[in-house]
């Protein structure tokens, strides 16, 4: 069974320049959605993104694949659904090569956190006006497990032998994106010497054009947003998002307290890392990080 290769998450660590960056690459076919979450959907029962395939057709999405291409897709939510999604796809793509991106967990659920308030706001993790602040929506469940990747990582592993597993870090990202590429090319076993166009840029975060009129604008979202459709509270979030919000803002900063205090819940979790990728992560342990 397709994939030949899966990058797995997780969230906000990249996953989509890096899934758009290998679609250029002639050796390597790209799905169409690049997060179908089969094999997410397929373990949990419920569907992802609004993506629920069945194995047919999640099979469907490969068909364009050349021979000789490597072909795979990119589904963020894999990663920290490991229970459930690791058994599965190891017994359904036992050959895969997989890819996580990692970033450092405060700052990757900050990300997280701006991303989801551009494109919801006060309509998310709780609904309609439950809107959290960055510690609390750290603390949902699932926001902490989209960056426990210790624990997310022990268990792929316990089903993938560790030569399949490939590791790649934000922070080398920033640095040498062009020798994450070319790591990555060796990984999958495609030609590392292919020039990518590295001018482009995917999946930028929108943030505040101003704090007062978007919490103005919010106030107004929140008192037609019960009143319409699906449909219509998509397109409302939509339009909210193009009139307040502009990837060239300034980035809003995150408190020292609310760092101190989101760091402490993974602080275990990156000692364990440390020894799983055999890398020095003191920069994520240390104040600033």
């Amino acid at each position: 069974m397709r994939p030949d290769f899966v990058i797995g998450g997780a969230p906000k660590c990249a996953t989509t320049a890096l899934f758009d960056y290998l679609a250029q690459h002639p050796q390597i076919f790209a799905t169409v959605p690049k997060e179908p979450h089969y094999f997410a959907s397929a373990a949990l029962g419920r569907p992802f993104m609004r993506h629920d395939f069945s194995a047919e057709a999640y099979q469907a999405l490969y068909s364009g694949c050349l021979p000789g291409q490597m072909a795979g897709e990119g589904s963020t939510h894999y990663l920290h659904h490991a229970p459930a999604v690791a058994p599965l796809m190891a017994a359904q793509a036992p050959q895969a090569r997989l890819i996580f991106c990692l970033r450092e967990p405060v700052a990757r659920a900050y990300s997280h956190f701006l991303f989801r308030y551009s494109v919801a706001g006060p309509h998310d993790l709780g609904g309609m006006g439950q809107r959290r602040d960055f510690v609390a929506f750290a603390q949902d469940p699932e926001m902490f497990a989209a960056g426990n990747y210790a624990d997310n990582l022990h268990v792929f592993l316990k089903h993938f032998p560790r030569s399949q597993i490939h590791l790649v870090f934000f922070e080398d990202v920033v640095s040498d994106l062009a020798g994450c590429l070319a790591g990555i090319c060796r990984f999958l076993g495609v030609d590392e010497s292919f020039a990518f166009d590295l001018s482009r840029r995917s999946n930028t975060t929108a943030y505040p054009r101003s704090p007062g009129l978007t919490s103005m604008g919010d106030r107004l979202v929140g008192a037609i947003y019960p009143r319409l459709s699906v449909s219509g509270r998509r397109r409302l979030m939509r339009l909210r998002k193009r009139v307040l919000f502009s990837p060239r803002a300034a980035k809003p900063r995150m408190s020292p307290e609310e760092r101190d205090c989101v760091r402490s819940l993974y602080r275990q979790s990156v000692l364990r890392l440390e020894d799983l990728a055999g890398r020095d992560l003191a920069a994520w342990r240390a104040d600033g990080a």
